[in-house]
């Protein structure tokens, strides 16, 4: 390919691309028309996402209804969870309880766990997305910087 290329140079053929063809993933993407005026803020979507996006305050902010009331919902169940399990620790002990219980109780405690975590792994998620500047609003505009 290398000898091809160095011929056809020599005998002055130039072998070029159009710059429309190729892709620069540095470059700026062009706004579309619908978003000129409709850009929600990148900073506030990220301080959003950091410090609220455990509780869909981000995804709400973005316009993604859905998937905040979804994350918001989630959200209080892992808070009822932890609360009626810390609270309902301290008046029975789940060391005397019949059998059948103690597997309801580890079951509760797990499904919290694992309410958690997908909440953990969801905020993640959306912060990475946000701060790499790869999510757009619900309109499809990107975030104004």
């Amino acid at each position: 390919m290398l000898r091809l290329l160095i011929v056809l140079t020599i005998i002055g053929i130039s072998i070029t691309q159009d710059v429309e063809e190729t892709e620069m993933p540095w470059a700026p993407k062009p706004i579309l028309s619908h978003c000129v005026n409709q850009q929600r803020n990148y900073l506030t979507a990220s301080i959003l996402s950091i410090v609220f996006g455990g509780f869909g305050v981000d995804r709400l902010y973005l316009g993604y209804i859905l998937t905040g009331l979804l994350k918001m919902l989630l959200a209080g169940v892992v808070v009822i969870l932890t609360i009626v399990r810390t609270f309902y620790g301290f008046i029975v002990d789940p060391k005397k309880l019949h059998s059948g219980l103690v597997r309801t109780w580890y079951l509760f405690g797990l499904t919290g766990v694992m309410c958690a975590a997908s909440q953990f792994v969801l905020w993640l998620i959306d912060v990475c997305l946000i701060m790499s500047d790869t999510m757009t609003d619900a309109n499809g505009c990107p975030l104004q910087h």
